[in-house]
C-alpha cells in the first residue's frame, strides 16, 4: 500500500512528538502491507472499524491516537484524513 497525504501526519508529530513512533509504526506496516478488503486491515489492526462515509479508523498507539484514512483496495493507496488524539476524535463526527 502507498500512502499519500502525509502532510498532515508530520503536522501532527510536530504538535505531538510523542506520536512519532505509533506513526511510524502505522507508515511501516501499511508500506509493507497488500491489503485486499477490511479484513486484511483486520489482521493487523484488529479494531479498524468502518465509518459511514467509508473512510477507515486506526487506532494507534494503545487508542491515544486516531486516524482516519480512505483506503482505496483496488489502488493499493492509504489517503489520511485525519489524524488526532484520542479526545479530539471524541469531538468529532465521523
Amino acid at each position: 500500500m502507498e500512502v499519500i497525504r502525509r502532510g498532515k501526519l508530520t503536522a501532527f508529530i510536530k504538535k505531538h512528538a510523542q506520536a512519532e513512533g505509533p506513526v511510524t509504526a502505522w507508515l511501516t506496516d501499511v508500506g509493507s502491507s497488500e491489503w485486499r478488503s477490511l479484513s486484511d486491515i483486520r489482521n493487523v489492526y484488529r479494531r479498524a472499524s468502518r465509518t459511514r462515509m467509508g473512510n477507515t479508523i486506526f487506532r494507534l498507539g494503545g487508542n491515544k491516537y486516531r486516524l482516519v484514512a480512505k483506503v482505496w483496495f483496488n489502488k493499493q493507496a492509504v489517503s489520511v484524513v485525519w489524524i488526532g488524539t484520542h479526545a479530539e476524535y471524541s469531538r468529532r463526527q465521523f
